[in-house]
């Protein structure tokens, strides 16, 4: 009884959790985004060599 409890608050709570979370806004992976990336400089370009 106390676990059948338990198991329906958690499953509420996780419910109303998911109800909160916000949206991201989708890109196709065939797009470049702007901007700084993990192989990119802080400028969006990528550097072979600097002087």
């Amino acid at each position: 009884m106390i676990l059948g409890r338990f198991i329906s608050a958690l499953i509420i709570g996780g419910c109303l959790l998911a109800c909160t979370a916000n949206t991201t806004d989708y890109s196709s992976h065939e797009e470049v985004s702007e901007g700084p990336g993990l192989l990119s400089g802080k400028d969006g370009e990528f550097v072979i060599f600097e002087r």
